[in-house]
């Protein structure tokens, strides 16, 4: 498997409709993403730089360096 889902991005609640809150509405939506985004690559940042040792299909024990792609 070449490609695993890291996270599903979390959807907020809807708010009433109003001004106020469609502009919060907004602000919710567009600050979620990347505050997830920048969670799953702090967690993958040591061992992208420095490996992580698995085990190979031929028994031996491998250095993965993990690289996130879009």
């Amino acid at each position: 498997m070449a490609v695993l889902l890291l996270a599903l991005l979390a959807v907020p609640p809807k708010l009433p409709k109003s001004s106020a809150a469609d502009k919060l509405q907004r602000l919710i939506n567009a600050n979620r993403p990347p505050g997830v985004f920048e969670l799953i690559s702090e967690a993958l940042k040591d061992s992208t730089l420095e490996g992580v040792p698995i085990d190979s299909a031929d028994g031996e024990t491998r250095g993965c360096f993990p690289i996130l792609s879009g």
